[in-house]
């Protein structure tokens, strides 16, 4: 399956690979930095990941002054990885976001604006953030991004150019099973509902969210109420299960990534790109991160 042919960036999507946005100039054929390629990166990293200077990405001149050729095969290794590159840039937004990471959050807003993100865009992904992980994500995007967020209404805002690909699909209804939004009580038919939406995207519903239902069948609805409303009219269905399985990898949660993953296959997303996305978290997690994310990509692969 994976690996069985070359993956583009992404199928239906006008060529915009990864390597090309995330290209700064380096020559990958030296291990050394010219003062030239210096320059030329940390130009990119202040006007694509800062607001015209390094406040965000102290890294970039440690890089550059302390090891060339981490900077290098660092850049070397992303260029490898093929994603649609709005979806790649979105990813880093939630998972920095859900890691707490105020800087790390506003660098990828600032590097999503540049490829044509809107406002509603960035909300919609701290809003999937918040759902993972509640005010602990809210408060970095609160910290960084509310401010940046005022600044940028204020300055004008165009609608959104981000790039997907054409079966990916912008759907409110996508996770939802039809339970009634508007009532905190889980009424006759609902559970049987959520059943249902279980079997048909994971195979049974675990025991555990069994149990949860019949302990506290309001609390039970109303997580479930506020995992179907992540979806909206924007961003497309299929990026959200991706975000949440880039960053359970990062975290080392395999429930979440097994369900995220299967998920995605659910709305159509392909095994090669669950690969990638998973490949995407491993750049900065390493082999831990790509034989733990790997496990789910194989179990959605067998269970086809």
């Amino acid at each position: 399956m994976i690996g069985a042919k070359a993956v583009t960036a992404t199928d239906g999507v006008p060529d915009r690979p990864m390597a090309a946005f995330l290209d700064p100039g380096l020559d990958f054929t030296t291990d050394t930095l010219t003062p030239a390629e210096a320059e030329r990166y940390l130009a990119w990293c202040a006007r694509v990941h800062g607001e015209g200077n390094l406040d965000l990405v102290p890294f970039a001149e440690f890089f550059v002054e302390c090891d060339p050729a981490g900077l290098k095969y660092l850049r070397r290794h992303t260029a490898t990885i093929r994603l649609p590159i709005s979806a790649a840039v979105l990813m880093w937004t939630h998972t920095y976001c859900v890691l707490g990471s105020a800087k790390g959050v506003l660098y990828e807003v600032i590097a999503a604006r540049e490829l044509g993100a809107s406002p509603d865009d960035i909300i919609q992904v701290i809003r999937c953030a918040g759902w993972v992980a509640g005010p602990y994500a809210l408060n970095a995007a609160g910290e960084s991004v509310l401010p940046y967020l005022r600044a940028w209404r204020v300055a004008g805002v165009a609608p959104s150019r981000l790039e997907w690909p054409d079966d990916w699909k912008a759907d409110p209804d996508a996770f939802r099973t039809g339970i009634d939004h508007a009532a905190d009580d889980l009424l006759p038919g609902e559970f049987e509902k959520i059943e249902n939406w279980y079997d048909r995207v994971h195979g049974s519903l675990p025991p555990e969210l069994r149990l949860a239902a019949e302990t506290n069948p309001r609390a039970f609805k109303m997580s479930r109420v506020r995992f179907e409303r992540i979806a909206d009219a924007g961003i497309p269905a299929q990026l959200f299960p991706l975000l949440m399985l880039h960053t359970a990898v990062m975290q080392d949660r395999p429930t979440e990534a097994l369900r995220a993953a299967r998920l995605a296959a659910h709305l159509g997303v392909d095994l090669n790109t669950l690969a990638q996305v998973v490949h995407w978290a491993a750049a900065l997690g390493g082999e831990p991160a790509l034989e733990r994310g790997m496990r789910a990509v194989d179990e959605v692969q067998r269970a086809r």
